[in-house]
């Protein structure tokens, strides 16, 4: 049995939208064994699917009908924090005599 943990880049190549946002995916692929197949990632959750996830890393454990076992995980990412820049700029106010 083989299993392929992998993000579903979505965003730009990034699994997560922006920095904190927990709308990331990940699957796992399974290639042979014997059906069925019990899924665990580390998040409880028991379907070869998992939304809503923040960006790091997440282990999933793959097990078939006959007790085959592999532990892996998949890291999701996510983008930069934005930084603000702030420029200041001179009002450049000039005085203009009366009557000009």
């Amino acid at each position: 049995m083989s299993v392929f943990p992998q993000a579903v880049p979505r965003f730009g190549g990034n699994a997560v939208s922006c920095s904190g946002a927990t709308d990331g995916e990940a699957q796992v692929l399974i290639r042979g064994g014997v059906q069925p197949y019990r899924i665990s990632w580390g998040t409880g959750d028991t379907t070869s699917l998992v939304r809503n996830l923040a960006a790091g890393t997440y282990p999933v454990t793959v097990a078939d009908a006959e007790r085959c076992k592999i532990e892996s995980a998949v890291r999701l990412s996510e983008p930069a924090p934005i930084q603000p820049s702030l420029e200041t700029a001179s009002a450049g106010c000039q005085e203009k005599k009366a009557g000009s």
